[in-house]
């Protein structure tokens, strides 16, 4: 397997098969060979700030992986060609990556559309680990803010179910409490008829003694 930088080749072909899976961007275009500048269509896949290419969308294998950390990419202009193949060359959409790394030669692609181009250029321009780094930290940033609301609402929380509970707990007192009034004034209610009763009854017996014998 053609490879533009060194990688573990165990590591590459799982990084290569996200990539066909899940990457940024994936599609067909065209390659420009460095041996006889043919264009030859490929499929290729980014994932983060690596590019790969295959020689079509079931391949297996990537034929070639380019590190894509420092590279450029820019629309280029159509190459000079003859006037027989130049008007259908000029419908062509090209474009370049030139790497950070000396000694290696840009990358020359193209594809049909223009839209599919820009899309292409953004995804490549933005392909950067520092990057992706730094929307990593920005991402943290986000998720401990968000662990620190949930602690906090956990702990207001916490403080509600203490008052409700404190709460019943008072309203099961002044139950009680309420209770109690009610039971020693019912008891002392009824001390107090029976004590008119029975007063009122010695007063009747009195009197009617005295009926008795005037």
């Amino acid at each position: 397997m053609q490879k533009s930088v060194r990688y573990n080749e165990g590591h590459a072909l799982f990084l290569s098969l996200v990539a066909r899976k899940e990457g940024t961007k994936r599609g067909y275009l065209c390659k420009k060979t460095a041996e006889n500048s043919r264009w030859h269509e490929k499929f290729f896949a980014l994932y983060q700030n690596i590019l790969f290419y295959f020689e079509n969308e079931q391949s297996a294998r990537p034929a070639g992986i380019y590190l894509l950390e420092g590279c450029t990419c820019e629309r280029a202009p159509a190459p000079k060609m003859s006037n027989a193949v130049k008007e259908a060359l000029e419908k062509q959409h090209y474009f370049l990556i030139v790497f950070g790394h000396d000694g290696q030669k840009p990358l020359e692609l193209r594809t049909e559309e223009e839209s599919e181009c820009d899309e292409w250029l953004e995804a490549i321009q933005q392909a950067s680990y520092s990057d992706i780094i730094i929307e990593r930290e920005v991402l943290m940033q986000k998720y401990i803010h968000l662990v620190q609301i949930v602690e906090t609402e956990k702990v207001a929380a916490n403080q509600l179910r203490t008052q409700l509970e404190d709460q019943d707990t008072e309203i099961e007192r002044l139950k009680a409490e309420v209770q109690r009034t009610h039971t020693h004034t019912h008891t002392h209610a009824r001390s107090i008829v029976l004590h008119i009763y029975t007063h009122t009854m010695n007063h009747l017996k009195c009197d009617s003694r005295r009926n008795i014998y005037s």
